[in-house]
Formats: structure tokens, C-alpha cells, sequence
């Protein structure tokens, strides 16, 4: 049975899977779920990811395509921030007829809401990979003559001129989700080249993930299915976004040097871009040698130390 489907038999609560990772103790768990029971009107889809020693300054992790904020695991685990990190996943993850966005805009524009309504500081740094950095763009022009300031955007390879290169929503979905899960693209091609059925597909795809244990042994194939849903929507607002002028500041764009992408297709609309290039691919800023390089370019260029 799924983690989510039993504490929510078990507990009455609906639990993002960012308050279940940023809680991973007995102890932490147990005390979220007693603050679950107190809490109201707070947006579950933004959660503090790990407290530090200033509050009225933060960084915000903004999702990639996938939703969620697994991705950026070992960058909570490994910056040494005095700052405290929080995190913003899909809200559509847990409630998708509620929230179906057909934009980027309107995603960042609700998550600027989150935060005026939420967050009790007045400035933040937006952090983003992929995806995420483009919503990180869109939520800075949202948040223009606010209360809360932005002190800068951080894009980490992100792009928005996506090209579907298998031709169909569904396989690309599927492309999306299993590399944000961990599968190498070795391991998918097999499966994408014969001539099986989406539905049989997607279940090879599940098994490798639960075999390879590249999720919760209680993560079932229902939540598996209804997180394609959330990509493909999200793959859909990308496809729709054009991006325009807005920012002002200074957004530092972190790019992979093996991705084919170009960041020059941002400097038409980012008049303050700062480049810096680090090598290895688009999936592999996240884990070792190369997260630790990510992390120095951060806190050199922003001083977050």
C-alpha cells in the first residue's frame, strides 16, 4: 500500500512528500504530524526544508518538471547555509482537479501568493534546476513591488525551448519522470524501442524504480501513474511559455557543459546574466564531484555562507 495512502487511513492527514523527507526520524515525524493536527490555512506544497540561523532572509527551492523536491537532496544535505532552505513542490501532486495549471506563470503566480501569505521574512533567493529555474524567474517577477524582495535567481541548467523528441505526451512524461527518479537513459532505451504498449511501458519503468530501489518500497503504482499526470501537465505549460522581460536583478545561471541547450536564448529578456560553466551533464550537478562545485559558485557568488 502507498506511505501516503496509509498515513492518510492512519492519521486523516494528506502529508507532501517534502514534510516526509525534511521529517525522516520517528521523533521529527511524529512531531510533524501533531503540528499537521494544529495547523490551518498553511500551504503544504511549501515547506521548510531545514531551519537556519537567519529568518528574514531565505532560499527557495523551486521544483523541476517532476514535481517534487527529491532532486535536490544532497544539495539541503551538503550547502552549509547559515540562511534556512525552503522548498516549493507541486501542489497538483496531492490535489490535481484542484490544480491544473495550463502556464508557468500561473504556477509562479500562486506560489507568490504562498509565500506573502506564509513566509514571515522579507527576502528570499530563488533557486531552481531545470524547470525549476524557469519558475524561479517567473516567481521573481511575480513577487515585483511586493513586501518580499528577491535578492537574486539561480538557474541551474534550465531552458525552455524543449523539443519532444519522442513525439508523444505520454513516452515523454515517462522520459522525464524515470531520469528525475535516477533511471539512466541506458537503462530506458530498451524499453522505449520495442513496441509495447504505454501501459506496459510504464509498468517495466515502475518495476526498475522499485527494484533499484530508486523509491519507497510503499510507493505504489497508482501514485506512480498519477505523477505522469502532473508531469504532462507541467510539460504542457512549458511548451506554452514564452518568456518576457520583468527582472530586473541579477539572475546567475549555473550551466552543465555537455548540455546541448544554450543559455543565450535568456539573454534577450535577463538583462543582468551571469554565466558560469560546470562540467558534467544536466543530471549529474546533484551528485558527487559536481554538487560540491555547484555549492562553492553559490556561495561565492552570494555570499551565503
Amino acid at each position: 500500500m502507498d506511505l501516503f495512502a496509509r498515513i492518510s487511513r492512519e492519521f486523516g492527514q494528506q502529508l507532501s512528500i517534502n514534510t516526509i523527507l525534511s521529517n525522516p526520524t520517528i521523533a521529527e515525524f511524529s512531531n510533524i504530524l501533531r503540528q499537521e493536527e494544529q495547523k490551518e490555512g498553511l500551504a503544504s506544497s511549501f515547506t521548510l526544508l531545514r531551519k537556519g540561523k537567519q529568518q528574514k532572509h531565505a532560499i527557495c527551492l523551486l521544483h523541476p518538471i517532476g514535481g517534487t523536491l527529491l532532486s535536490y537532496a544532497a544539495l539541503v544535505n551538503n550547502w552549509q547555509t547559515s540562511l534556512p532552505i525552503y522548498g516549493f513542490e507541486s501542489p497538483a501532486l496531492e490535489r490535481t482537479n484542484e490544480f491544473r495549471f495550463n502556464s508557468v506563470e500561473s504556477i509562479a503566480e500562486h506560489y507568490a501568493d504562498i509565500l506573502l501569505n506564509d513566509f514571515v521574512g522579507d527576502t528570499v533567493t530563488l533557486v531552481g534546476w531545470s524547470f525549476g529555474g524557469v519558475l524561479s524567474y517567473e516567481l521573481a517577477k511575480a513577487l515585483s513591488g511586493t513586501r518580499i524582495s528577491v535578492e537574486s535567481v539561480v538557474m541551474l541548467d534550465s531552458y525552455y525551448d524543449i523539443t519532444d523528441l519522442f513525439g508523444n505526451e505520454n513516452v515523454s512524461a515517462l522520459v522525464t519522470i524515470a531520469l528525475d527518479m535516477g533511471i539512466s537513459y541506458q537503462s530506458l532505451i530498451p524499453l522505449l524501442v520495442q513496441n509495447d504498449s504505454f501501459e506496459s511501458t510504464t509498468e517495466k519503468v515502475f518495476n526498475i524504480l522499485k527494484e533499484d530501489r530508486k523509491v519507497h518500497e510503499e510507493f505504489c503504482f497508482s501514485s506512480f501513474s498519477h505523477h505522469l499526470e502532473v508531469v504532462k501537465m507541467q510539460n504542457t505549460a512549458l511548451n506554452n511559455y514564452t518568456p518576457k522581460e520583468g527582472y530586473s536583478g541579477v539572475v546567475k545561471y549555473i550551466k552543465a557543459s555537455e548540455t546541448e541547450r544554450s543559455e543565450k536564448v535568456w539573454q534577450q529578456y535577463i538583462e543582468n546574466l551571469e554565466v558560469t560553466v560546470v562540467q558534467g551533464d544536466h543530471y549529474s550537478l546533484f551528485k558527487p564531484p559536481m554538487i560540491e562545485n555547484v555549492i562553492e559558485i553559490l556561495n561565492k557568488t552570494f555570499k551565503l555562507v
